[in-house]
């Protein structure tokens, strides 16, 4: 009998923790969202993404009421047979799960802000580099390679320096870059966006095969 109380008040402790801690980061994405973009564009992503987090912040709830029902109706019974640690077991978990949720969803809270402030003004850079760039032009492409021609010649080490951030570019997950812009900044085109930042890495290594005159490596 009694393994059989703290077994469904495991699961039903489990079930407010992750039901809350859910809830959290919707609600914190979803201010974010407010923040950043009080007024996402009407296409069927945005729709989509805004219709999903109101469904989390109704359905997170109800799972953690009902989870509270069970485990406390669990530990009720077990008060009035006599055993009261159930249920102190139950309050002072239910309370910590609190505390701990409310400190990991601040930590969350801001650097998640700091990552979509971040994204915001690199997706500007990269556009306003794909408008005077005329696309990644061949001039504009030569005309990089010019200007970069006495920087690299005073430090030659650049070179194998901006290879090996390259690499580190080529292997970054674009796709996650592109769900990030949608959900915290109201982008609405994620292809576009990951092709944004393709292009832009490929013009890095396009530019360095220039300069040094060896072959695009076929890894990343």
């Amino acid at each position: 009998m009694l393994l059989a109380v703290y077994s469904t008040l495991s699961l039903t402790l489990l079930c407010m923790g992750f039901a809350l801690f859910g809830f959290a980061n919707v609600l914190s994405i979803t201010r974010l969202r407010q923040r950043l973009t009080p007024h996402p564009p009407r296409v069927p992503l945005q729709t989509r993404l805004t219709i999903g987090l109101r469904i989390a912040l109704v359905l997170l709830p109800v799972v953690w009421f009902w989870a509270l029902w069970v485990g406390g109706q669990t530990a009720i019974r077990t008060l009035i047979a006599g055993d009261p640690i159930p249920i102190l077991a139950f309050l002072v978990t239910v309370a910590f799960s609190f505390v701990c949720t409310w400190i990991m969803t601040r930590l969350t809270s801001q650097s998640r802000e700091k990552v979509a402030t971040e994204l915001r003004e690199t997706l500007r850079l990269l556009r306003e580099k794909k408008v005077t760039s005329e696309n990644w032009s061949d001039a504009w492409r030569a005309r990089e390679v010019t200007a970069l021609q006495p920087r690299l010649t005073a430090e030659s080490e650049q070179v194998t320096v901006w290879l090996r951030e390259w690499h580190g570019k080529a292997s970054h997950n674009f796709r996650g870059t592109a769900w990030r812009a949608c959900l915290f900044l109201g982008e609405t085109d994620p292809h576009a966006i990951v092709e944004l930042c393709q292009r832009d890495n490929e013009e890095d290594i396009r530019r360095w095969s220039l300069i040094t005159g060896k072959p695009i490596p076929h890894w990343g």
